[in-house]
């Protein structure tokens, strides 16, 4: 087990309870552009076209066999495209929901599974959709179907602030999760890694026993980042410019499973709603790529003009609004906070009861148990780096904070890699971010860098 001493735990007000319930219907799901990171793709429908759930409409420019499928079936309403043309949303309305609307897939029994080729594996998932779940380190882009990991981590834990519990959702599936983990492991020669927290529970030991499976189970501890993948493969596998993992989230581990046992995608996605401005925080069950705005209709305790509905963590998730109103990918939580900005006056004296800091400037810091209605105020204009310490109290990585992040400000790529930026992704910054007395923003600089190293080397 990895014992992590450093990092943070965010204590936002109103977490969720760890019980799930089914969400209201939504009208409308979207393909979310900024989930195939650095693809460009060629759209395979127009807009006014009927679709199935299931059905390809969008492929990429370069490696056709790589599709993004539609999340439900219906018209499409709108296209999104942003700066430079860049995709933003395919817009799905929702119609005729029924099992002749659905495009179906090669079903296998449980026995048939364990003798199924790598190329049929990687072909169903191609033909599917679903090879986008798997995503590579260093850079974190879609995997490439011709190339072959180091080895695989599956994420079965997440410290995010206000995040699901895996286990509970886990658990509810079960067999599905150990047929995902037993066909995920047929794609790489090395070892498949299930990390996850000391207390979870998790229905795998049948595949441990076995010795077809090269499956190894790793449990961290600790505060925030202790959940993050990038953390994972800094101490399981560490990858460079010549070593490289995937890794793909448990909610897709289920779905691969239940895909090859039935045929059929599984569009549901089980999803926390919780924060500051949320009435009843709670787990959800809707559907991959819902909209954000239907799902929090009658949720807020303000007016929506005066909350910020973010898709994914707060630390590294998106403002899911205009035409990216949409549940990304890859996210397992929506976050809402009240708006912030409002300035008062010598708020800098404040003795802070109700305020947080990560520096224990305030006396809340004597009350370590206390939750925070926060907003989305930065508290400050941005400023030069000051190196106090911050940045090292809240990175566990063996990976010098200060001087990396001082050579991504300054676009100093040779430096970066020395230092240990292959290994990262926006999400492994956040914290950096959420601490830095210069209002510094590290994830787009990181992606800035890795986008450059990547053209260019």
């Amino acid at each position: 087990m990895f014992k992590l001493k450093k990092g943070l735990d965010i204590p936002i007000a109103n977490p969720p309870e760890q019980k799930i319930y089914d969400a209201p219907a939504v009208d409308r799901v979207a393909l979310v552009g900024r989930d195939y990171i650095w693809r460009r793709g060629t759209l395979l429908v127009s807009v006014g076209d009927r679709v199935k759930k299931g059905q390809a409409i969008v492929q990429d420019k370069h490696l056709p066999e790589i599709t993004g499928t539609s999340p439900g079936s219906g018209v499409i309403e709108a296209i999104h495209r942003g700066h430079k043309r860049v995709l933003d949303t395919i817009v799905i309305r929702l119609e005729n929901e029924d099992d002749d609307q659905e495009v179906t897939f090669p079903a296998y029994k449980d026995d048939a599974i364990a003798g199924l080729t790598v190329d049929l594996i990687k072909e169903n998932l191609l033909t599917s959709g679903l090879w986008s779940s798997f995503r590579t380190r260093p850079y974190n882009t879609l995997a490439e179907p011709a190339t072959s990991p180091y080895a695989i981590l599956v994420t079965a834990m997440d410290t995010n602030p206000l995040a699901p519990d895996p286990t509970v959702i886990i658990n509810g599936a079960a067999e599905d999760f150990c047929r995902g983990v037993a066909l995920i492991s047929r794609l790489t020669e090395g070892k498949l890694f299930v990390c996850k927290s000391p207390s979870a529970q998790l229905p795998i030991e049948p595949l441990l026993a076995e010795k077809n499976f090269n499956i190894e189970v790793a449990s961290f501890s600790g505060p925030h980042p202790a959940g993050l993948v990038g953390t994972h493969i800094h101490f399981l596998c560490p990858v460079s410019s010549t070593r490289m993992v995937w890794h793909i989230g448990y909610q897709d581990v289920i779905a691969i499973g239940c895909l090859f046992h039935t045929g059929k995608l599984d569009h549901h996605r089980i999803i926390s709603l919780a924060g500051p401005a949320v009435k009843s925080p709670r787990l959800i069950r809707t559907r991959i790529g819902a909209c954000t705005n239907e799902l929090v209709q009658g949720e807020l305790e303000c007016e929506n003009a005066n909350c910020r509905v973010i898709s994914g963590s707060v630390l590294s998730g998106y403002h899911a609004s205009n035409t990216i109103a949409y549940l990304g990918r890859y996210h397992n939580q929506i976050t809402v906070l009240s708006e912030g900005g409002k300035r008062e006056m010598f708020k800098y004296l404040w003795p802070g009861r109700n305020l947080f800091s990560a520096s224990h400037a305030f006396i809340s810091s004597m009350l370590p148990k206390k939750r925070f209605a926060m907003n989305t105020s930065q508290n400050g204009s941005p400023r030069a780096m000051v190196p106090i310490g911050s940045y090292e109290r809240v990175m566990p990585l063996d990976i010098l904070a200060t001087p990396l992040l001082r050579a991504l400000v300054v676009k100093d790529t040779e430096a970066a890699q020395a230092l240990g930026c292959l290994e990262l992704d926006e999400e492994d910054l956040a914290l950096c971010t959420f601490v830095d007395p210069g209002k510094y923003d590290f994830g787009p600089v990181l992606r800035a860098n890795l986008l450059h190293i990547m053209q260019e080397g």
